[in-house]
């Protein structure tokens, strides 16, 4: 092997080794489909990854459809969020359970 073909290759393994090492995204269509009201928070991440609070006004939350506020029955709504690239899920959680899903550029 010359020079220039041992660069090559070790270039090559190197880029196999960057490329192994990426991990696939669990914000799919098939794992989306998979989300369905009544869940909790646990069992959406065990699918989805863990996701993050959304950052709400004291007191009160509006989901991406507009679902919200208080009624005095129960805790107020909580809105999780998965974001990779310019993918996200909007998960709004009632009384610890999914409410409410938005989905946004899920390929």
């Amino acid at each position: 092997m010359n020079h220039w073909t041992r660069a090559a290759a070790a270039a090559g393994l190197a880029a196999a080794a960057l490329l192994g090492g990426c991990k696939e995204s669990k914000l799919t269509r098939d794992n989306l489909a998979q989300v369905k009201p009544g869940m909790t928070l646990t069992q959406v991440e065990a699918i989805l990854g863990r996701g993050e609070l959304e950052p709400t006004a004291e007191g009160t939350s509006i989901s991406g459809a507009g679902i919200g506020s208080t009624d005095g029955r129960g805790k107020p709504p909580k809105i999780m969020v998965w974001k990779e690239g310019r993918t996200r899920i909007t998960v709004t959680f009632q009384n610890d359970k999914v409410l409410d899903v938005v989905p946004e550029n899920v390929d």
